[in-house]
């Protein structure tokens, strides 16, 4: 799969082929995004066209309403690497910004689906607004399809149990710390990579890691237990602690404290990958260390 860094980059200096194209956030890249994907993957296959997924780096609150910012299910490497999963073939990964927000409607037609992109198929959702002030919408879509030969299609909401399946569901599943169900909702594991930082030790009997996540405002926030899977494939168990506390800037990233069980290697500069298990009330089997767990999650969220 390959990743444009904006939309300007996509043709890399050369006309692009024509190609079907889905608009979205796709944070968790979920089950009912993996399902609208599935059918733009067929509907494209019949066309002999590239399947390209046009998604955001910072979600749009996050720039025209911070207050109401959602926090992120996946940073944004691993919503690549679900993305590649579900057999996309290109991926441009657009920064959201004010300037890119005042596009008018027809600009964003004209300029980017048709100048740059060249789309000859267009999946959006039912509620799908676009432009300044949101004014664009499916009925200016359909009508600009006509006047350039492309073809829009409404992808329909996906339901489980009678109930839609959607970003903001599995926040609030995650909020009351039901890391199970999150992962139905998800279909897979909830888990997330990290490079481990110079600051690497032991403490009142428990060996610990500072990570480097991708996440900038998580859902995930608190004491989990975990599992810790290293390079050579060692897995051990421990308790990650995630803080939300905002960094100076979007593009901060967070630092979880990881306090591991058994005598695991302490790999500095090498990747980690954690996988949630469940909310840790307090650190396991040691009470040595319940002292430290406010401090433990200050430590998550300083950075470095």
């Amino acid at each position: 799969m390959k990743v444009s860094r904006g939309i300007s980059t996509f043709a890399e200096g050369r006309a692009p082929a024509r190609c079907g194209l889905v608009i979205g956030n796709f944070d968790g890249v979920h089950r009912g995004h993996q399902s609208v994907l599935w059918h733009a993957r067929v509907a494209t296959a019949r066309l002999g066209i590239a399947l390209v997924v046009l998604t955001f780096n910072r979600h749009p609150k996050a720039v025209l309403t911070p207050a109401c910012a959602p926090t992120e299910i996946l940073p944004v490497r691993e919503k690549l690497l679900a993305l590649e999963k579900c057999d996309v073939d290109h991926v441009v990964l657009q920064p959201f910004t004010r300037a890119f927000a005042s596009l008018t409607p027809e600009a964003f037609i004209e300029d980017v689906l048709v100048g740059t992109l060249n789309i000859a198929w267009l999946q959006v959702s039912k509620d799908f607004r676009f432009g300044a002030k949101r004014a664009g919408d499916f009925a200016l879509l359909a009508k600009a399809g006509e006047q350039h030969s492309f073809t829009v299609s409404r992808s329909d909401t996906v339901l489980d149990r009678g109930v839609p399946i959607s970003s903001s569901t599995i926040r609030q599943v995650l909020s009351r710390g039901d890391m199970r169900e999150a992962e139905r909702l998800l279909g897979r594991d909830l888990a997330f990579a990290g490079t481990v930082l110079a600051a690497a030790g032991a403490r009142d009997g428990k060996r610990w890691l500072r990570v480097r996540v991708g996440y900038v405002r998580p859902s995930l926030v608190g004491l989990f237990n975990a599992q810790i899977t290293f390079n050579d494939r060692t897995v051990v168990d421990g308790v990650v602690a995630l803080s939300g506390v905002p960094g100076a800037s979007h593009r901060e990233k967070r630092i979880a404290e990881i306090f591991l069980d058994g005598d695991a290697p302490l790999p500095v500069g090498r990747a980690v990958r954690i996988r949630i298990l469940a909310p840790c009330r307090a650190f396991p089997s040691d009470d040595t260390c319940l002292a430290h767990e406010e401090d433990a999650m200050e430590m998550a969220g300083r950075s470095v």
